[in-house]
């Protein structure tokens, strides 16, 4: 997103982790979350959510692959 002149906030990093995590894509969401903080970028109550959600997912994957 910075390469392209725009400066994410909260509420769009949380936007693609939720798409991301809703689409089987766990990795990419976690990266981007890491990117996030990384950023200095604080989660709200939304983020958190999405990032449950995430790790639900995260979870199945995990417990699939055994």
């Amino acid at each position: 997103m910075p390469t392209k002149g725009l400066v994410p906030n909260v509420v769009t990093y949380t936007a693609v982790i939720s798409g991301l995590s809703k689409e089987g894509r766990s990795g990419e969401a976690l990266r981007l979350y890491n990117q996030m903080i990384e950023a200095g970028v604080i989660p709200d109550a939304a983020a958190y959510s999405a990032l449950s959600f995430l790790a639900g997912q995260l979870e199945l994957q995990r417990s699939s692959s055994q």
